[in-house]
């Protein structure tokens, strides 16, 4: 919409629970963060619902609230049971807060394995993908290659 000839705008924080003014916006985000990654894992394997059922030992109204995006359904604890399941690593880390930095982020890594051979060695170059909250300073959205 614009105001006054200009397009009126509002700077985001990151989270949209916050922005949307709900409550537990951290865990709410956690939770989005985690199911997104448990949702990406299994599309990309390409499984169907019943062998996703199978796979996480849930009901298949459960595999398809999570494949619908339904993340606030699950705790975070059964998020990352999910990602133990699916031979993910999962790493918590503890740090000392800087000034205006949220109080939580969930940061989602992976390991990408490319076709491509490093001309010294001929094994296959491997990269980390690095993803965190849009927007946040100590974001992360890039790929760096893996000695």
């Amino acid at each position: 919409m614009k105001k006054n000839g200009k397009i009126a705008f509002e700077e985001i924080s990151g989270n949209v629970f916050a922005d949307m003014g709900l409550d537990d916006t951290d865990e709410l985000l956690t939770r989005s963060k985690l199911g997104h990654s448990v949702r990406m894992i299994l599309e990309k394997k390409k499984l169907k619902q019943r062998e996703i059922s199978k796979l996480l030992e849930i009901k298949q109204p459960e595999v398809s609230n999570l494949m619908n995006g339904r993340y606030t359904l699950f705790s975070p604890e059964r998020l990352f049971g999910f990602l133990h399941k699916l031979d993910r690593k999962v790493t918590v880390q503890v740090s000392r807060r800087r000034k205006n930095e949220p109080l939580q982020e969930v940061v989602l890594a992976s390991i990408l394995s490319v076709g491509s051979s490093d001309t010294s060695s001929g094994d296959p170059v491997r990269f980390f993908r690095c993803l965190s909250i849009p927007g946040h300073p100590r974001s992360c959205n890039n790929t760096f290659p893996l000695s």
